[in-house]
């Protein structure tokens, strides 16, 4: 190569949890995201890293969706802390090692 050359790159959030239709690539990004009364929708994956819940809202975390997040018969993982600082958080099918 003897001139400068320009490269265009487009990266994809792998969609791990969700808030309607809104895809997140973590719990925290998506928890940042919500606001009162949402319903954060898990993968049955295992997320590790800790969790922290510190904002003035009340959402549900709701785990063990499949792929397409259109069951959730399964349980999401959380392998680190979980700590509920402020506001409240709902827990259906989680579990937290």
């Amino acid at each position: 190569m003897d001139t400068d050359k320009n490269i265009t790159a487009t990266f994809n959030v792998v969609p791990r949890a969700r808030i309607g239709n809104k895809v997140y690539g973590s719990l925290g990004s998506a928890y940042s995201a919500a606001i009162e009364g949402n319903t954060i929708e898990a993968k049955n994956i295992i997320f590790t890293g800790n969790f922290i819940c510190n904002r003035s809202i009340q959402v549900m975390l709701q785990g063990g969706y499949d792929d397409s997040f259109s069951t959730h018969n399964d349980f999401t993982f959380v392998d680190g802390t979980f700590t509920i600082s402020a506001g409240s958080i709902i827990l259906d099918r989680i579990v937290i090692k």
